[in-house]
């Protein structure tokens, strides 16, 4: 719980105002965490348009990143309303989902073999971090502007 609490602290500490994303840091039980590069929605723009305005975050910040341990031996899937695709995550790999407009909000739905684990708006102003661990329990951190 305690690392939960930190993870969220940490989160919401190093995010910056306007258009500017943030990581979060590495697990502190020794397991590591994927090397394989992030995946993202094809066709999204790289660059920020420097037009949106505080508090929304600007097209092309993550809406949500799910990373799933190599450890995990289970099914995870992630459900996006707002591009109505559905992406199975295997285990060591990490998936994001883009704003593809300034200030888009976005239903995210997270299933972990079979079971609803998270379900819920992402606002305009926020940015989601989702971890599967090596146990299968989820940890979220939630950066808000």
């Amino acid at each position: 719980m305690k690392r939960r609490k930190w993870l969220s602290t940490v989160a919401l500490a190093t995010a910056l105002p306007g258009c500017i994303g943030s990581e979060f840091p590495s697990n502190t039980d020794g397991e590591s965490q994927p090397s394989t590069p992030t995946t993202s929605d094809p066709g999204e723009p790289e660059t920020l348009t420097g037009s949106c305005e505080w508090p929304d975050m600007c097209e092309a910040t993550k809406l949500v990143e799910v990373t799933v341990w190599s450890k995990f031996a289970g099914d995870v899937v992630l459900e996006a309303g707002c591009r109505n695709r559905t992406s199975s995550i295997e285990p060591g790999n990490t998936v994001s989902i883009k704003r593809q407009l300034d200030g888009e909000s976005c239903d995210i739905r997270l299933t972990i073999d079979g079971e609803e684990a998270f379900d819920r708006e992402v606002s305009g102003s926020e940015m989601i971090h989702l971890t599967v661990d090596q146990d299968g329990e989820l940890e979220q951190s939630i950066t808000v502007l």
